[in-house]
């Protein structure tokens, strides 16, 4: 299935399609000649194609170390503490960003 892009006279592949492609299953002749003209489309299932290769292969990935604040700016967005120590006895996050009970400050 191809969806038409805002502003856009051409249609491009849908993400779901792309995946479709990328996993191996052959485009149409509509979608054939598209790829061969479109680098966006070719971009995109390029990338799901390396994706599903590599999620395959036994190659480690190493992780990425996390940009510090990007816990607190999570949280801040989520409106919980990231502090583990506000956790309910639950371990449900209570409280606010700044560590306030909830409704106060």
């Amino acid at each position: 299935m191809r969806v038409p892009e805002e502003g856009v006279a051409t249609d491009h592949l849908s993400e779901d399609r792309a995946v479709d492609v990328a996993l191996g299953e052959q485009p149409g002749e509509e979608e054939r000649t598209h790829l061969a003209g479109c680098a966006r489309c070719r971009e995109e299932v390029e990338g799901w194609s390396s994706l599903g290769r590599t999620a395959r292969s036994e190659q480690r990935v190493e992780p990425v170390a996390v940009p510090a604040g990007t816990w607190a700016a999570v949280a801040r967005a989520a409106g919980v503490s990231a502090d583990p120590r506000a956790a309910s006895s639950t371990g449900t996050p209570t409280g606010t960003p700044d560590g306030s009970p909830s409704g106060v400050g």
